[in-house]
């Protein structure tokens, strides 16, 4: 269409400061649309788009979107980035859409009684687009979300979360040092491709992990033996003496996981944290009323959440 509108152009010629604010007020990232509205709004958005592309300003993530979204919201990591963050690496997918590299979309398919999960990060990247339809997939019914990124997400979500485009068994731990950081980002992980459940034969609790980067699986392993270091009833060796546990693999997945009253003080403690959580996860009642029983009797082996004042 723009190269038909193209042959049209000499009936209006463009001046030298129209083709000057094309080449310089273009701003990082902008759409055309957004350009097109403030610097030269006389003329048709074709005619601009063409124009543009004509001049060699043709980058792919300056196309005009039909739905906008916030560009700058994974420029630094902060509780909320993290675990979305955590989403896109466990559920998401990165995957570019033109040969150049320079134009990317964004899917996470969940299932539909999930539905609020991506109304939620729809609201928290200000996103405008709607959710796909449901679809039928196996015996179960999902539901969409899929968004034309920008080269500025994609830039930096793998500077901070390592998330890159095929990514289901390169993916790496995130890269962020502060810790109450790094538990927000497991937080979501969890919800992502994890499972918060009660044994059917010894009726303990337990949290497990799956993910098919021998990486990812280690990191969450590592953070586990971190977080409850001490919390189990029955004092055994430590970890840290011993070293870090083995990484269970099952297939193809590896399988990172804690069990007894070491997983009963973890779930605790993410409860406690004011995310949006995944509600089915973590408030289980028979779960959450036999932890409480075992809080009652060693509170000492439970853990308190304490956020640090920057992010209060």
């Amino acid at each position: 269409l723009y190269s038909v509108l193209g042959t049209f152009q000499h009936l209006n010629p463009w001046t030298d400061e129209e083709i000057k604010l094309l080449h310089n007020n273009i701003l990082p990232n902008e759409s055309w649309s957004s350009f097109w509205k403030r610097e030269i709004p006389h003329r048709t958005l074709s005619s601009v788009v063409c124009k543009g592309r004509k001049l060699g300003i043709n980058n792919n993530h300056y196309r005009s979107r039909k739905y906008s979204f916030n560009n700058d919201i994974w420029k630094e990591p902060t509780p909320e980035s993290c675990y979305w963050a955590a989403w896109i690496a466990t559920d998401g997918c990165i995957t570019s859409t033109n040969r150049t590299g320079e134009s990317f979309s964004l899917k996470i398919d969940l299932q539909e009684s999930d539905s609020h999960v991506l109304e939620r990060f729809k609201e928290f990247c200000s996103y405008t687009g709607p959710l796909r339809k449901v679809r039928q997939k196996g015996n179960s019914r999902t539901i969409e979300l899929c968004i034309a990124i920008s080269k500025g997400w994609v830039d930096d979500l793998k500077k901070y979360y390592n998330i890159t485009p095929r990514k289901t068994h390169t993916l790496q731990p995130p890269n962020i040092k502060d810790k109450y950081l790094k538990e927000c980002f497991l937080l979501g992980a969890i919800e992502g491709d994890g499972h918060v459940g009660r044994s059917s034969k010894r009726g303990c609790v337990y949290i497990s992990f799956s993910s098919a980067s021998p990486e990812m699986g280690q990191w969450v392993q590592n953070m586990f033996d971190d977080m409850t270091f001490g919390c189990a009833i029955i004092d055994t060796k430590s970890v840290k003496e011993s070293g870090k546990r083995k990484l269970p693999k099952i297939g193809n997945a590896y399988i990172p996981h804690v069990g007894g009253n070491s997983a009963c003080a973890l779930i605790d403690y993410f409860r406690q944290f004011p995310l949006s959580k995944l509600d089915r996860k973590w408030n289980n009642p028979k779960i959450v009323e036999y932890i409480e029983s075992k809080k009652l009797l060693y509170p000492d082996k439970f853990l308190t959440l304490e956020i640090p004042p920057q992010y209060r």
